[in-house]
């Protein structure tokens, strides 16, 4: 018997894609081939992050990398390093910053419930502009020295201060910047675009775009600023006279104690996981897997009285995506829970319920679940 029968946990059909409600995507035999090698292996971790790091940095050429449990960590690591720097009572003090910048700012249309993130870690979120629109003299009246940092996240409009500008005004007044990338990755000439527009740091996600392990993702930096977030995150339950991280290091005994970071750690697993998924992403980066099952299931409902299918481009995830509409008669928060419970489960996204439609991504899709998904939507109009 099977574990998934132990614990008497039912499957789920995700039409939903990388979300983490869901536990992300099925992985490539190859990532599970390396995550499997790395669980038969020990390692200095801070040797495997280096040699990772100097590794994906070159394949998506990129200042410096480092893999975390997450874009959220990969946030949390580089405002730690905006608020410490490499002062070693300030990394052992945080979340608390008593003396020093701690203010991180942010457009108000940029605000999310991953700005815990931020203040986790001991930031102050500072808010500048309207829902709509901020100006440049906003950013510019808003920096003085409590600020540590300035948070930019992509996929925003309206009208913002776009990235480039919004480094411009920072590094003027030496401020650095964090880009929340979370989900806009691909394609990766996206990652060059955002150092040439001046970014300072990036937190990608490892689990969404590249299909790597969900639990990973990526911080990019200078490899300055990449060692200083290591300092807040491994263990460093060694001896000052036998310390021998950083690299070079002279002084010995500015061990530092186990950073804010400790929580966030990063296992070999997905260290490997990830190298791989990035491998292979860049040997197929027009992946279409689920392709099939996206134009299986829009060719059923489109047979579907009171159904309406729009295929939609998610230029996140650089996919296509079916935007599935019902008679008013059927709410679609009715629908949602309907197909979410009986067999097959079917999740579907929910981003745009409010207007009476339903999302369906095929990146988690495996062979045959597009035509169970329209089989069941039938079902439900037919009897509703």
């Amino acid at each position: 018997m099977s574990v998934i029968k132990r614990l008497e946990v039912t499957p789920i059909i995700n039409g939903v894609g990388p979300a983490t409600r869901l536990g992300g995507l099925p992985l490539s035999e190859g990532v599970l081939d390396a995550m499997r090698l790395s669980s038969s292996q020990s390692f200095r971790m801070e040797e495997l992050h280096l040699a990772a790091g100097s590794y994906i940095s070159n394949l998506l050429k990129v200042p410096g990398a480092l893999v975390t449990c997450g874009a959220s960590a990969a946030i949390s690591l580089a405002t730690a390093v905006c608020l410490t720097g490499n002062n070693i009572s300030r990394i052992a003090d945080l979340p608390i910053v008593e003396n020093g910048p701690k203010n991180v700012i942010i457009q108000k249309s940029h605000r999310d419930p991953y700005d815990h993130a931020v203040t986790a870690v001991g930031g102050v979120i500072k808010e500048i502009g309207f829902p709509t629109s901020t100006f440049p003299n906003e950013l510019e009246s808003a920096l003085d020295s409590s600020i540590a940092a300035i948070l930019w996240r992509a996929g925003k409009t309206g009208d913002l201060l776009d990235l480039a500008t919004t480094c411009k005004i920072a590094h003027s007044f030496n401020v650095p910047v964090i880009v929340d990338a979370a989900l806009f990755v691909t394609p990766i000439e996206r990652l060059d675009r955002y150092f040439q527009d001046g970014a300072d740091f990036v937190a990608i996600s490892g689990g969404k775009a590249l299909r790597g392990p969900h639990t990973s993702g990526l911080l990019f930096a200078q490899p300055s600023n990449i060692r200083t977030a290591m300092l807040h995150h491994l263990d460093m339950d060694e001896r000052p006279g036998t310390w021998t991280f950083p690299e070079g290091a002279n002084d010995k005994t500015q061990l530092p104690r186990n950073g804010i970071a400790r929580a966030m750690k990063v296992g070999k697993e997905q260290i490997l996981g990830l190298v791989v998924a990035i491998e292979e992403h860049l040997i197929n980066a027009e992946y279409s897997k689920g392709d099939l099952e996206i134009n299986a299931c829009e060719s059923e409902l489109k047979k579907v009285p009171g159904v309406t299918v729009t295929r939609v481009f998610d230029e996140a995830f650089m996919v296509d995506n079916l935007h599935v509409a019902f008679a008013k008669s059927l709410s679609a928060d009715d629908l949602y829970l309907k197909l979410a419970a009986g067999e097959p489960r079917v999740i579907l996204g929910q981003e745009f319920a409010w207007r009476g439609t339903l999302t369906i991504n095929p990146m988690a899709l495996i062979e045959g679940e597009g035509v169970k998904i329209a089989e069941k939507i039938r079902s439900i109009v037919k009897n509703s």
